[in-house]
């Protein structure tokens, strides 16, 4: 494996030059420790369809109390458990990771995100999750548990000048409750590398994860220093999709941070930190695909989570033409766009169009890959 990947790693830095600045780069999700086992894998999967840009997602766990804040955090590990956190624990995560990561090409750009999910049945959505990442949770903050190790791992591999770091995703809350912390955090990275990108990615709607009482001056103050600004771009879509659309997005999402009294012209530049169709509908319960192309194209958001579903959407002509649409007009936005610097898919289940996860593989399609990357 290590051999082919140094092979890829010298036709990569050859093909870099000719790449396109803005493609639809594929992501490495890591929800659990296999997930992480199994990485060099899916980055020489991912490395053949974008020699620019790679995307690595680490997905933590927490228990929440009754007023949607933390309890404590927990990583799930290779027995399927989750596993409370501990230094070992964090340790071997990261060690994992690093391993992986060295393999990537110092010429590809490289950005880190996270994520949290809840453990409760009830299901707490990270995007109302009010977590101050730099407060202790049963003895361990966010702080500690992602981004400290992330720094290190970093700083082992000397890889600050071509990569950035999204502190986290979809977690409005959080950001609009404590964007100090956050700006914290910001700068303990940049005092460690000056030259490293460091953002925040939030939602394509509920922005502030319902927070309603919250600091323009400091939200803003946040925006104005970090490098970038992401979101999770989901938004409803018609059934025939053309590049414009795209566009509405961003303006959507421009609109609605001018909705919350927040001075969009401060913002450096911005990210779809996740996009994709994933053949669902507005059921969104991960295991029931759409039959119209009216609700498919309506919940991007939604599709087939597990790796081993008899369920592929795809196989409908209609809708497979549709996703075709999707990603075609998708390249072409970014190709033209002067808005968005990168755009990074959600290589899960069936919006896996890069087959990065081996079991998806069915869901991979070269025609939109070929007209998504111009090959």
């Amino acid at each position: 494996m290590v051999g082919n990947l140094t092979k890829l790693s010298s036709l990569l830095i050859f093909l870099s030059f000719f790449a396109l600045s803005k493609e639809i780069s594929p992501s490495i999700l890591m929800f659990h420790e296999w997930d992480i086992d199994d990485c060099p894998n899916k980055v020489e999967r991912a490395l053949k369809f974008d020699p620019e840009n790679i995307h690595f997602l680490v997905t933590a766990q927490f228990l929440s109390d009754n007023k949607n804040r933390p309890r404590f955090f927990c990583i799930n590990n290779t027995l399927g458990k989750c596993e409370y956190i501990s230094e070992n624990l964090i340790n071997r995560i990261f060690s994992k990771l690093e391993t992986c990561v060295s393999q990537v090409p110092k010429s590809i750009h490289t950005q880190f995100s996270f994520h949290l999910n809840d453990r409760n049945s009830s299901k707490v959505w990270r995007n109302y999750l009010l977590v101050d990442p730099i407060a202790k949770y049963n003895g361990w903050s966010y702080q500690d548990i992602l981004i400290t190790p992330l720094i290190q791992l970093v700083s082992n591999l000397n890889r600050s000048s071509n990569s950035s770091i999204s502190m986290q995703g979809e977690m409005g809350a959080s950001v609009f409750k404590y964007p100090l912390s956050w700006l914290s955090i910001s700068r303990s990275i940049k005092k460690s590398f000056k030259d490293i990108e460091v953002g925040v990615s939030l939602n394509f709607n509920k922005l502030n994860g319902n927070v309603e009482s919250y600091s323009k001056k400091n939200i803003e103050w946040l925006i104005s220093e970090i490098d970038f600004l992401g979101f999770s771009a989901y938004g409803s879509l018609p059934p025939y999709i053309f590049p414009r659309q795209f566009n509405k997005y961003v303006m959507n999402f421009r609109s609605q941070l001018r909705k919350l009294n927040i001075d969009i012209k401060i913002i450096k530049k911005l990210q779809f930190s996740e996009i994709g169709l994933g053949g669902g509908n507005w059921i969104n319960d991960g295991k029931t695909m759409g039959t119209k192309r009216v609700t498919v194209a309506g919940a991007p958001y939604a599709g087939i989570y597990t790796y081993d579903s008899p369920i592929n959407p795809w196989n409908q002509k209609k809708i497979r033409h549709l996703r075709k649409q999707y990603y075609k007009s998708l390249a072409k936005f970014l190709r033209k766009s002067k808005l968005i610097s990168r755009a990074f898919s959600w290589s899960t289940g069936s919006w896996d169009i890069h087959g990065v996860y081996n079991q998806n593989l069915k869901y991979q399609d070269k025609e939109i890959l070929d007209a998504a990357h111009k090959r």
